[in-house]
């Protein structure tokens, strides 16, 4: 763990001050990837394992129909929300302008887990 490397002070915050993270924890519309095959269960962790984010993120927005739908049509026109760059779909934060990774709903478990697991919440 990458946490043995560092020097930290662990400080306990009541639940009532962790309202917004114990919201991300119960959150219902979280779809889990279930495979019936192994080969199918293996080609899910070779493609999240060999690739990067962006590779990643880019073979399963393809595979999303609406997300595809929304790339299509940000090929010919802007949009305030959306914007499409190197073939990747981002969402742009409304306040700063900044581009957001637009995370198709196959991949918002396993992002989810990852970034608790990599916080040290294992």
């Amino acid at each position: 763990m990458m946490l043995q490397d560092c020097d930290y002070t662990v400080v306990h915050r009541p639940g009532k001050r962790m309202a917004h993270v114990d919201a991300l924890s119960r959150a219902h519309n979280i779809l889990i990837l279930e495979s019936n095959t192994l080969e199918q269960t293996l080609s899910y962790i070779l493609i999240l394992e060999s690739n990067t984010l962006e590779q990643t993120l880019s073979y399963k927005q393809n595979m999303d129909s609406t997300i595809k739908q929304l790339a299509r049509r940000l090929e010919n026109e802007e949009d305030k929300l959306f914007e499409l760059r190197d073939g990747l779909v981002y969402r742009k934060n409304k306040r700063t302008g900044e581009l957001l990774f637009y995370v198709p709903e196959s991949m918002e478990a396993s992002i989810l887990r990852s970034s608790h697991d990599d916080l040290g919440h294992v």
